[in-house]
Protein backbone atom coordinates (compact mmCIF):
# COMPACT_ATOMS: atom_id res chain seq x y z
CA UNK A 1 0.00 0.00 0.00
CA UNK A 2 1.51 3.36 -0.98
CA UNK A 3 2.37 5.72 1.86
CA UNK A 4 -0.02 8.44 0.67
CA UNK A 5 -2.94 5.99 0.58
CA UNK A 6 -2.01 4.67 4.01
CA UNK A 7 -1.90 8.21 5.42
CA UNK A 8 -5.27 9.02 3.84
CA UNK A 9 -6.85 5.95 5.47
CA UNK A 10 -5.27 6.86 8.81
CA UNK A 11 -6.55 10.45 8.52
CA UNK A 12 -10.04 9.15 7.70
CA UNK A 13 -10.02 6.89 10.78
CA UNK A 14 -8.80 9.74 13.00
CA UNK A 15 -11.54 12.03 11.65
CA UNK A 16 -14.12 9.33 12.37
CA UNK A 17 -12.77 8.91 15.93
CA UNK A 18 -12.92 12.68 16.49
CA UNK A 19 -16.52 12.85 15.27
CA UNK A 20 -17.47 9.98 17.61
CA UNK A 21 -15.79 11.77 20.51
CA UNK A 22 -17.66 14.96 19.62
CA UNK A 23 -20.99 13.11 19.67
CA UNK A 24 -20.19 11.51 23.04
CA UNK A 25 -19.10 14.82 24.56
CA UNK A 26 -22.16 16.62 23.17
CA UNK A 27 -24.39 13.92 24.70
CA UNK A 28 -22.64 14.37 28.03
CA UNK A 29 -23.08 18.16 27.90
CA UNK A 30 -26.81 17.79 27.13
CA UNK A 31 -27.16 15.29 29.99
CA UNK A 32 -25.44 17.65 32.43
CA UNK A 33 -27.49 20.65 31.24
CA UNK A 34 -30.72 18.72 31.80
CA UNK A 35 -29.67 17.63 35.29
CA UNK A 36 -30.78 19.63 38.30
CA UNK A 37 -27.35 19.85 39.97
CA UNK A 38 -28.72 21.45 43.16
CA UNK A 39 -31.28 18.67 43.57
CA UNK A 40 -28.63 16.01 42.88
CA UNK A 41 -26.28 17.51 45.49
CA UNK A 42 -29.18 17.72 47.96
CA UNK A 43 -29.94 14.03 47.45
CA UNK A 44 -26.26 13.13 47.90
CA UNK A 45 -26.22 15.19 51.09
CA UNK A 46 -29.26 13.28 52.37
CA UNK A 47 -27.46 9.98 51.76
CA UNK A 48 -24.51 11.21 53.84
CA UNK A 49 -21.51 8.94 54.42
CA UNK A 50 -23.37 6.08 52.70
CA UNK A 51 -22.74 7.85 49.39
CA UNK A 52 -19.02 7.16 49.78
CA UNK A 53 -19.80 3.59 50.77
CA UNK A 54 -21.82 3.20 47.55
CA UNK A 55 -18.95 4.64 45.50
CA UNK A 56 -16.54 2.19 47.16
CA UNK A 57 -18.81 -0.79 46.55
CA UNK A 58 -19.29 0.27 42.92
CA UNK A 59 -15.51 0.56 42.48
CA UNK A 60 -15.04 -2.95 43.88
CA UNK A 61 -17.74 -4.29 41.54
CA UNK A 62 -16.04 -2.65 38.53
CA UNK A 63 -12.67 -4.03 39.65
CA UNK A 64 -14.08 -7.56 39.98
CA UNK A 65 -15.74 -7.23 36.57
CA UNK A 66 -12.39 -6.16 35.13
CA UNK A 67 -10.63 -9.14 36.74
CA UNK A 68 -13.27 -11.39 35.20
CA UNK A 69 -12.63 -9.83 31.80
CA UNK A 70 -8.87 -10.15 32.29
CA UNK A 71 -9.20 -13.92 32.80
CA UNK A 72 -10.97 -14.23 29.43
CA UNK A 73 -7.87 -12.95 27.62
CA UNK A 74 -6.05 -16.25 28.11
CA UNK A 75 -2.42 -16.16 26.94
CA UNK A 76 -2.67 -12.44 26.08
CA UNK A 77 -3.39 -11.45 29.68
CA UNK A 78 0.06 -9.90 30.16
CA UNK A 79 -0.26 -7.60 27.13
CA UNK A 80 -2.51 -5.14 28.94
CA UNK A 81 -2.31 -4.08 32.58
CA UNK A 82 -5.23 -4.43 34.97
CA UNK A 83 -5.32 -0.65 35.34
CA UNK A 84 -5.52 -0.10 31.57
CA UNK A 85 -8.15 -2.82 31.23
CA UNK A 86 -10.15 -1.18 34.05
CA UNK A 87 -10.05 2.14 32.18
CA UNK A 88 -11.04 0.52 28.88
CA UNK A 89 -13.95 -1.25 30.58
CA UNK A 90 -15.09 1.91 32.34
CA UNK A 91 -14.99 3.98 29.14
CA UNK A 92 -16.89 1.27 27.25
CA UNK A 93 -19.57 0.99 29.93
CA UNK A 94 -19.94 4.78 30.10
CA UNK A 95 -20.27 5.06 26.31
CA UNK A 96 -22.94 2.36 26.47
CA UNK A 97 -25.00 4.62 28.75
CA UNK A 98 -24.91 7.59 26.39
CA UNK A 99 -24.83 5.83 23.03
CA UNK A 100 -28.13 5.04 21.28
CA UNK A 101 -26.80 1.56 20.44
CA UNK A 102 -26.23 0.96 24.17
CA UNK A 103 -24.20 -2.14 24.99
CA UNK A 104 -23.29 -2.80 21.36
CA UNK A 105 -21.55 0.57 21.02
CA UNK A 106 -19.81 0.30 24.38
CA UNK A 107 -18.59 -3.24 23.79
CA UNK A 108 -17.45 -2.34 20.27
CA UNK A 109 -15.42 0.52 21.72
CA UNK A 110 -13.89 -1.85 24.29
CA UNK A 111 -12.84 -4.11 21.42
CA UNK A 112 -11.30 -1.25 19.46
CA UNK A 113 -9.39 0.01 22.49
CA UNK A 114 -8.22 -3.47 23.48
CA UNK A 115 -7.06 -4.31 19.95
CA UNK A 116 -4.40 -1.60 20.24
CA UNK A 117 -2.46 -3.91 22.60
CA UNK A 118 -1.42 -6.33 19.84
CA UNK A 119 -4.00 -8.91 20.84
CA UNK A 120 -5.48 -11.18 18.18
CA UNK A 121 -8.84 -9.87 16.90
CA UNK A 122 -10.53 -13.20 17.60
CA UNK A 123 -9.30 -13.14 21.21
CA UNK A 124 -10.48 -9.53 21.60
CA UNK A 125 -13.94 -10.35 20.24
CA UNK A 126 -14.31 -13.51 22.31
CA UNK A 127 -13.09 -11.81 25.49
CA UNK A 128 -15.56 -8.94 25.12
CA UNK A 129 -18.45 -11.31 24.37
CA UNK A 130 -17.52 -13.74 27.14
CA UNK A 131 -17.14 -10.89 29.62
CA UNK A 132 -20.61 -9.61 28.69
CA UNK A 133 -22.07 -13.12 29.03
CA UNK A 134 -20.46 -13.54 32.47
CA UNK A 135 -21.92 -10.20 33.56
CA UNK A 136 -25.41 -11.13 32.33
CA UNK A 137 -25.29 -14.55 34.00
CA UNK A 138 -24.08 -12.96 37.24
CA UNK A 139 -26.94 -10.46 37.14
CA UNK A 140 -29.47 -13.23 36.49
CA UNK A 141 -28.03 -15.25 39.38
CA UNK A 142 -28.26 -12.24 41.70
CA UNK A 143 -31.83 -11.60 40.53
CA UNK A 144 -32.74 -15.21 41.32
CA UNK A 145 -31.13 -15.04 44.78
CA UNK A 146 -32.76 -11.69 45.56
CA UNK A 147 -36.19 -12.77 44.31
CA UNK A 148 -35.95 -16.01 46.30
CA UNK A 149 -34.97 -14.11 49.42
CA UNK A 150 -37.85 -11.66 48.97
CA UNK A 151 -40.39 -14.43 48.35
CA UNK A 152 -39.27 -16.35 51.43
CA UNK A 153 -39.62 -13.33 53.69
Amino acid sequence: MPIVESLAIRHEKESHNHSNLTVYLASLVIFIQDTDIKKALELISNIGYRFYLLIGITFIAYLLGTLSWQYTLGCDVKKVSLTRLFLIRHVGETVAWFNPTSIVGGDALKGVLLAKYNIDKKTVLLSVLLSRMIMILTQLFLLFVTASFMLLK
